[in-house]
């Protein structure tokens, strides 16, 4: 069973078994966008549907720093504390009724991390990224010059003005996910995950600039639906489920 660490954390259903990694997510944005169903639908594996909010679903972005990154039961990494990562995620459920997130893309500047990633079946690939973080805003810069994955992400973020809705029925949909789900010799695999309750801010993009690859790129040319910046939390990832 897993052990407490002084951290109040957020759960879905399921929370039991061998915590395999610790991480702090931190200077961390959503930045999402509303789509097609068929269009998410074409970019899952069997095992796994489209998750949708009346409706509709939605793919987001979310640039972000990994801290203090943990494997248990081994003492936290020396060489790579702190890195980036940059990940394209779309909302998805399995035959089971469980709601999470499948990654069609993730962009990593630690390249000892890439490759522990793709070990379980997340689909990473090295790139160089830097941010910027304040109290109201968020600066991004993220680089992939290698083929066959070129990929750019610059962005200007801050905290809007504007009264929102806060804690949504939206917002919780988007943000309130406990399993990530891979793939790996041909298997689906879901690892279920837990952190504190976020505390989101709505924003605006001042400045943006994307350009993904493959059926990401209808992205680079509208600008996001709704944007968040979020303070960090604490996560613990759990041994994987095959599904």
């Amino acid at each position: 069973m897993s052990q407490s660490d002084g951290h109040e954390y957020s759960r879905g259903k399921g929370f039991n078994g061998l915590v395999v990694s610790r991480q702090t997510w931190q200077d961390l944005t959503f930045l999402h966008w509303q789509v097609p169903v068929d269009l998410v639908s074409k970019m899952l594996p069997p095992g796994l549907e489209v998750d949708t909010f009346q409706g509709k679903t939605w793919v987001s972005v979310v640039p972000f720093v990994m801290a203090e990154v943990r494997t248990t039961p081994l003492p936290q990494r020396l060489k790579h504390p702190h890195f980036h990562e940059l990940n394209v995620r779309v909302y998805v459920v399995d035959r089971q009724g469980n709601q999470g997130v499948w990654f069609v893309k993730i962009w990593c500047s630690s390249l000892a991390f890439t490759f522990e990633g793709r070990a379980v079946g997340l689909p990473y690939s090295h790139m160089i990224g830097s941010s910027a973080v304040s109290q109201r805003t968020a600066d991004y810069v993220f680089e992939r010059s290698t083929d066959p994955l070129p990929m750019t992400f610059r962005a200007t973020l801050e905290e809007s003005e504007e009264a929102t809705l806060r804690d949504s029925p939206l917002e919780e949909w988007l943000t309130a996910r406990w399993n990530m789900f891979a793939i790996r010799f041909g298997r689906v695999w879901r690892f279920p995950v837990e952190h504190e309750p976020w505390d989101l801010r709505p924003a605006r993009a001042t400045s943006l600039s994307l350009d993904l690859p493959g059926g990401l790129s209808r992205l680079n040319k509208h600008q996001p639906d709704l944007i968040h910046l979020a303070k960090p939390v604490h996560t613990r990832v759990f041994f994987p489920r095959r599904v």
